[in-house]
This record gives C-alpha cells, structure tokens and sequence, in this order.
C-alpha cells in the first residue's frame, strides 16, 4: 500500500478512537486504543477461518 493510503486509514481510526498515537523525533507510533477491539479482530478471524475451511471441503468434494 502507499503511504498515504495507511495515512488515510489511520486518520480514520484515530477520528473514532480506535487507534492512539504518540510521536517520538521524525515518528509517530500507534497503538490500539481499547483493547476489547483485538477480540473483535480474532472473533472475525475465526468467522473467516470456518468459512474457509468449509470452502475447501467443497472443493475437496469436486475432485
């Protein structure tokens, strides 16, 4: 991704708080703002997963 696309994006997560970020010299660090949002992550993660995997068993079915 460019740059500025990850900018934008941050952008967006720290207008709704999602993400901090403090700066150090020429950096600027981020980090998750409410950690019950990694949950949320891993709760989809998991969803995208079994999807996964029933999707393979299909295929797997075809051949």
């Amino acid at each position: 991704m460019k740059a500025s696309s990850i900018s934008q994006q941050l952008a967006i997560l720290r207008k709704y708080h999602l993400v901090k970020s403090h700066r150090q010299g020429n950096y600027i660090f981020y980090s998750i703002n409410e950690p019950a949002i990694l949950k949320v992550l891993d709760s989809a993660k998991e969803v995208f997963n079994n999807h996964l995997v029933q999707v393979k068993n299909a295929l797997q079915k075809l051949e």
